[in-house]
């Protein structure tokens, strides 16, 4: 009989493997077996001490047989232990592997999900796409075009920014005169940290209330734009124009008369190469 049948009793042969879950209580409960045997043993010498001491052999024999009978059991619970043992590792590793296995299918199964969304809403949505930054495109070339002619005529112009939402909030920094001194110089900071009364806000922005004190912009942090963050929207398959940038697809080219130098030489078709040194019916003779 299989030490399994007698450590999981009523189990059917033809039920799963036992998990490692299940094998690791099964160990838990073997050492709580084992702990019991041990302390059985050590008893039964206290017992065989003292029916020595009272001179009775049938208690001695008894305190034997019961010191037997524990250690027995104490290594029927390491063997039954270190079976359990090499079990669990097993099923662990079993478990793994079917975990693995499990994973793997499901990915696949993903992967074909992410295929066929590429496949039926890719090319519609690149191609809304792709218009969008055609007209940003061509409004970003076509105000370059009139700031350079405004630059050249004198002129001041006044055109939307598109995606003023990707510029981040207007800060200024202010300069003040030190407080311990002008010789000492003057004192550059946030516009938050100027000395009370030296600026007013009017529509929002930072004025000076007296003088000495002056107010910078500071460069406004902002967000690529979309234009500049998409630079391609490729075509879904080789030879396929690319919605963005707009692209002529790519010719196909099927190589025709190919020869293999390390393979027996075969002459091919002169239709196909043309003419060529290493086809030269003189060097046949040469060789």
């Amino acid at each position: 009989m299989n030490i399994f049948d007698k450590l999981f009793p009523g189990r059917a042969r033809t039920a799963p493997p036992v998990a490692s879950a299940e094998i690791a209580a099964k160990i838990e409960a073997q050492k709580a077996a084992r702990a019991a045997a041990q302390a059985r043993v050590d008893a039964s010498g206290s017992k065989h001490k003292a029916a020595l001491d009272a001179l009775d052999a049938p208690g001695i024999v008894a305190a034997e047989a019961a010191t037997a009978l524990a250690r027995a059991e104490v290594q029927v619970a390491d063997h039954a232990i270190r079976e359990l043992r090499a079990a669990h590792a097993e099923a662990l590793q079993s478990e793994r592997h079917a975990e693995f296995r499990a994973d793997v299918a499901a990915a696949v199964r993903q992967g074909e999900q992410a295929k066929a969304r590429l496949d039926a809403e890719y090319p519609d949505l690149a191609a809304a796409l792709a218009s969008v930054l055609s007209d940003l495109s061509a409004y970003a070339e076509t105000a370059d075009g009139l700031r350079n002619r405004a630059r050249d005529l004198g002129e001041t112009i006044d055109l939307p920014t598109v995606q003023p939402f990707l510029a981040g909030p207007q800060h200024w920094r202010a300069s003040w005169p030190n407080p311990e001194g002008a010789h000492l110089g003057t004192i550059w900071g946030d516009v938050k940290d100027t000395p009370r009364g030296s600026i007013r806000w009017e529509d929002g922005k930072p004025v000076p209330a007296h003088e000495g004190v002056r107010i910078e912009p500071r460069q406004v942090e902002s967000r690529l734009s979309v234009l500049k963050t998409i630079s391609c929207l490729p075509g879904l398959r080789f030879g396929d124009a690319d919605f963005w940038p707009p692209s002529k697809p790519v010719e196909r080219f099927e190589p025709r008369g190919y020869i293999d130098r390390t393979r027996p030489r075969k002459v091919a078709p002169a239709s196909a190469l043309g003419l060529s040194p290493h086809d030269d019916p003189r060097r046949e003779t040469e060789r």
